[in-house]
């Protein structure tokens, strides 16, 4: 398989599948986590949480002792939904994948093999814009709550 052409959209994905999971992922096992995930409203199915541990672990592997990647992952497991810090995690992600194609090719032939599902949730007067969602199977949806959106673009094939 040929690395991705779109690094920056691999990064962004992997940032936005992982984010909600770092909690569990960087302090219990796998059976721990996903009884957390599930206590905390976080379903998802144990094919969907292998996939999600293996994209995680190709990456920790990778970045090894990167302390700017330790930081990273510390700071953003605190606050998933931060959109500055998912976008510093996607920087250092993006940078990564460029040194790195094979992991890069490994992790999308992981996320393919799962089904997706992105979900983008706006609250309490929050202002979307220039949202694209591309999924192949799975599913996408954006939410808000009064919140305005603006150039939304939505595609499943």
């Amino acid at each position: 398989m040929n690395p991705p052409t779109d690094i920056s959209q691999l990064a962004a994905t992997i940032t936005l599948a992982i984010a909600p999971y770092l909690p569990y992922l960087i302090t219990v096992t796998k059976t721990a986590g996903l009884n957390l995930a599930e206590k905390f409203g976080k379903k998802i199915s144990d094919e969907t949480w292998e996939g999600i541990q293996s994209v995680w672990h190709k990456i920790k592997d990778g970045m090894g002792d990167n302390e700017d990647f330790t930081d990273a992952v510390r700071i953003l497991s605190r606050n998933p939904n931060d959109e500055d810090k998912q976008t510093y995690f996607t920087a250092l992600l993006i940078s990564f994948l460029q040194n790195h194609p094979e992991i890069a090719v490994d992790i999308q032939g992981i996320l393919k093999s799962n089904d997706v599902s992105v979900e983008i949730i706006a609250k309490r007067g929050s202002i979307l814009k220039k949202i694209k969602q591309k999924a192949t199977r799975g599913k996408a949806s954006i939410s808000a709550d009064h919140s305005d959106l603006e150039d939304v673009d939505q595609e499943i094939s």
